[in-house]
């Protein structure tokens, strides 16, 4: 049954990449770079090579609020791992076709639950909006994924300028949308950007994790769901004695 409408408005706001967009794996894009290279190297044995790059990082970032910036930390990045694996073929090619399918949103896909569960909520009476540190091309992939209808407001770290977990970004949705943020929710998949930028600015919080990260932890601030479904079937059963 579909909940009633009051004078409150109640919303969901989601964020994108982990919670409404499924990402491909980094170790995965760039173990199969590796390989149309003639590299083999297993995804599994491209993790730790990335978290060594990582740790030589000299550039700040990432970042969305600025491309030139954040394009500046791939480049490293990448440049770091291709040392590593000893790669040997046109790095200025491979760089380029990373950052062409990078914007393109080549990586980008809807997890299997997604739409079920924008229907579920939207069925339910809930408005809906997205918060997310992305850059200028989350309108775009929204529409091409056909789901930018459910939302209300689309609000990127890119287009405001703050990133979260700054309360700012989370304000700045409230604000537009009128949100009653008591009896609104955000959902997210990182407990420090997603559930403390989210519950400074007085919004309920849910983590969805859906490769189990945060199933060792004894106790989490927030619940946590496995998925986008169970977020949306716990939020619209907290809800269903009100007006």
């Amino acid at each position: 049954m579909t909940r009633e409408h009051s004078n409150i408005r109640q919303f969901v706001f989601l964020d994108a990449g982990g919670t409404l967009l499924r990402i491909a794996r980094l170790e995965e894009i760039l173990a199969e770079v590796c390989e149309e290279a003639g590299f083999h190297i297993a995804p599994e044995e491209m993790r730790p090579i990335l978290e060594r790059a990582m740790g030589r990082m000299t550039t700040p970032g990432p970042t969305s609020l600025d491309l030139q910036a954040h394009r500046r930390w791939w480049t490293e990045f990448v440049e770091g791992v291709l040392d590593e694996v000893g790669f040997t073929g046109s790095r200025q090619q491979v760089l380029a076709q990373l950052w062409r399918d990078y914007r393109s949103g080549h990586w980008v896909g809807l997890f299997p639950d997604t739409v079920e569960a924008l229907d579920l909520l939207s069925e339910h009476g809930w408005r809906l909006g997205v918060i997310s540190n992305w850059d200028d091309t989350l309108e775009e992939f929204l529409d091409r994924l056909q789901i930018s209808r459910y939302f209300e407001v689309v609000v990127s770290s890119y287009r405001v300028g703050y990133e979260k977990p700054d309360v700012r970004i989370f304000e700045h949705a409230l604000t537009v949308t009128k949100a009653h943020r008591e009896s609104s929710w955000f959902v997210g998949d990182n407990l420090e950007l997603d559930h403390e930028g989210a519950q400074q600015a007085g919004l309920r919080t849910i983590l969805v994790d859906y490769d189990g990260y945060y199933s060792e932890l004894e106790r989490t601030p927030c619940p946590v769901v496995r998925s986008l479904k169970e977020a949306a079937q716990l939020i619209i059963g907290s809800q269903s004695g009100a007006p």
